[in-house]
């Protein structure tokens, strides 16, 4: 039921991502060795195959690693394509593939199978990383949370020891396949006998449509479509989703970035050219343990869950949800707790979600009974408003997730939809996800590991009816009609639009002390009294300092312009804009907080970074530069300010031997913490890139 292989070889990739057909890339194999369990742990059956070198010579630095010399090799090495024919057969003969940096491993073999021209069956079989599954189960510190646990540590994790030999194949076989079963054994991943699947013919509240299957496009809305707004996550522009959705006959696109709404408005204005309705929403993170922890760092896993709105209640509630997220919860991303969402839940859809939601999460752990606790919890509040939501992918347990799903959808009557993960617009757009990740990583596109899901693109209705075949989920068409025809009842049921025809101000309602001091309550008496009186305390400083002679036709002159300037504000609409703002000053003038421009400033020397990719000081920068600021976006400089201080100056080193001399209210972009002042910087913060 159970093969668990491990190989070793003369070296690594140059690229992670490469293709398996890419035979200069992928290092040759040295070792290939197997073990075949049934389902309770019992051994049936061992390989452990050494193999003859054709073409390629071991190198010592490798030797060292395996201890597989040259010599050894070719007196005890078998023939690879005699090696790979009976790892094929057992391939085709068991259910679940297992492996610590499967990808790795099944990419070895993958192009071996490629070099020897034998039919490759290593995805006809599901496969188990348990160095993917078990990151928060072994909670070993990386610079970004959780890091990938080696077999070692994973070992020392279940049994408090490591193994000998490490980097023999088989060795690692057998103390792996002693990790997966313990892991099994604790109901830590979702491969029990027990589990349900569907069984279509007892399903009550999910029928059939009435009529006849119509393989119709316009049935479908997107309802995952992410925007470059996804930051190193996605690529697609609004504008190319909505050329595709036009192209395809779809009525409406359903937006959802990640933890932001930033994209809304350009969204929303591109589908509005195209005749297309816009949906907005956004994948936010969850932890329910923000706050509970005494740092941050130990609060654990977060997942995901996606929201819609339906009107205008639901987006000022997925706003209130953005902002606690940043606010309350911020941790390198902006978080929410279920709690939060609950509170906040009127005038929102909200989904399942898929495999990074808390619901699989529970079903990862093979505790079912706590999956459906938790959609209870969240359809107690939603109602009618909780979505099932099912995809398809290469993913070995997409499968477990959508039956579970699917039953509670019948069970609960949820309504239940399709959805694609969609991160850019074409399929071939697939490498723009790589580039944007290893950009993310700070790495090459060579050195990131390769996403085996190459089918983020945005998707039509054939398009699911085919991964439905394509990945083996084979659920019947009359399902996936339903729950492609569902995403439409969806859609039709948002009915958010931004007002952009109706010009908006803040309403000035002065307080007492302001009314007495001006006698007025009239905002343009106001704001005219207000003015002219600073106009004539500046002009008489600029006097008093001996910077110019104020004379009637001068002050004349300023008191025209001063008018002039004060009938524009009035025509616009902006006085009391401008009142709202005097007050906030005056409030925080009040409680000794500081106001005024920037955010600190730079001493002499500072190395600013340019869009070539070189510094430039800080005292050489122009206006009308082009400067990369904090997010390493491309900004313009409008305005430069120079000036004499007299405050303390920090510096600060970096571990690459950098150093920033500022003033101590300078604010710099942190990962963990967002932006701190560098005063209060330690050793902890993750720094942007400055």
């Amino acid at each position: 039921m159970y093969i668990v292989f491990d190989t070793e070889t003369i070296g690594l990739p140059k690229r992670w991502n490469a293709p398996i057909t890419d035979t200069d890339n992928w290092p040759r194999l040295v070792q290939l060795a197997w073990i075949i369990y049934d389902e309770n742990g019992f051994e049936k059956e061992r390989n452990n195959c050494i193999i003859k070198p054709e073409g390629f010579i071991i190198p010592e630095e490798t030797i060292k690693i395996h201890r597989i010399t040259n010599e050894r090799a070719h007196s005890e090495g078998l023939d690879l394509k005699h090696v790979l024919e009976i790892f094929t057969q057992d391939l085709k003969e068991n259910s679940y593939l297992v492996a610590h940096n499967i990808s790795f491993d099944e990419s070895i073999v993958g192009c071996e199978f490629f070099r020897k021209g034998i039919d490759n069956n290593l995805y006809n079989i599901k496969s188990i990383d348990t160095k993917e599954l078990t990151v928060d189960f072994c909670k070993v510190e990386g610079s970004r949370g959780y890091k990938w646990p080696t077999l070692t540590e994973l070992h020392n994790k279940l049994f408090n020891k490591g193994f000998d030999d490490a980097h023999d194949a088989l060795v690692d076989v057998e103390a792996l396949a002693k990790c997966f079963f313990e892991l099994k054994k604790l109901g830590h991943f979702g491969f029990h006998n027990s589990f349900q699947q569907v069984d279509y013919n007892s399903l009550i509240n999910i029928k059939p449509c009435e009529g006849e299957i119509i393989y119709n496009n316009e049935n479908f809305v997107n309802l995952g479509v992410h925007s470059y707004y996804s930051v190193f996550e996605a690529s697609g522009s609004a504008e190319d989703y909505c050329k595709m959705a036009k192209s395809y006959n779809h009525k409406a696109i359903g937006l959802s970035d990640f933890g932001s709404l930033s994209g809304a408005f350009n969204f929303y204005q591109k589908c509005k050219d195209a005749s297309i309705k816009p949906i907005f929403g956004a994948d936010l993170f969850l932890n329910d343990n923000i706050g509970k922890m005494e740092e941050r760092k130990f609060e654990g896993e977060n997942f995901l869950v996606k929201i819609f709105v339906k009107d205008y209640e639901g987006f000022v509630n997925l706003n209130r949800l953005l902002f606690l997220s940043f606010d309350q919860g911020y941790y390198f991303r902006g978080r929410i707790t279920t709690e939060w969402l609950l509170e906040h839940h009127k005038g929102l859809f909200v989904t399942t979600t898929g495999l990074k939601s808390k619901i699989n999460h529970f079903l990862s752990l093979g505790q079912e009974s706590l999956a459906e606790e938790y959609l209870v919890k969240l359809y107690e509040i939603f109602k009618e408003n909780l979505i099932a939501d099912i995809q398809f992918n290469k993913e070995y347990d997409q499968k477990i997730y959508n039956d579970f799903i699917i039953r509670m959808a019948d069970k609960y009557n949820l309504r239940l939809i399709v959805t694609n993960n969609v991160l850019y617009a074409r399929n071939e757009d697939a490498q723009l996800k790589d580039i944007l990740f290893a950009i993310g990583e700070k790495k090459s596109v060579q050195e990131i590991a390769y996403d085996k899901n190459r089918h983020y693109f945005y998707a039509k209705s054939e398009d699911i009816f085919n991964f439905n075949k394509d990945f083996g989920f084979n659920y019947p068409d009359w399902l996936i009609d339903r729950a492609i025809k569902e995403t439409e009842k969806i859609a039709g049921e948002c009915n958010f639009k931004f007002d952009t025809d109706t010009d908006k101000y803040p309403k000035y309602e002065p307080t007492q002390d302001v009314v007495d001091y001006f006698n007025t309550s009239d905002t343009k008496e106001i704001i005219y009294k207000l003015s002219h009186a600073k106009l004539k305390q500046r002009l008489k400083q600029a006097q008093d300092r001996g910077v110019m002679k104020v004379t009637k036709e001068v002050y004349k002159q300023y008191e025209d312009r001063l008018n002039y300037e004060l009938e524009v504000i009035s025509d616009k609409g902006y006085l009391d804009y401008f009142l709202v703002l005097w007050e906030l000053i005056r409030f925080c003038n009040d409680k000794n907080i500081a106001v005024g421009p920037g955010r600190g400033c730079f001493v002499p020397g500072s190395k600013v970074k340019m869009p070539d990719g070189f510094s430039a000081p800080i005292e050489t920068i122009e206006i009308g530069d082009c400067v990369l600021d904090a997010y390493g976006d491309i900004r313009v400089v409008l305005n430069t300010m120079c000036y004499n201080i007299n405050e303390e100056i920090v510096e600060l080193e970096f571990e690459d031997g950098r150093k920033i001399n500022c003033t101590k209210d300078h604010e710099i972009l942190t990962k963990n913490r967002g932006w701190v002042k560098a005063i209060d910087i330690n050793e902890e913060d993750d720094v942007s890139e400055i």
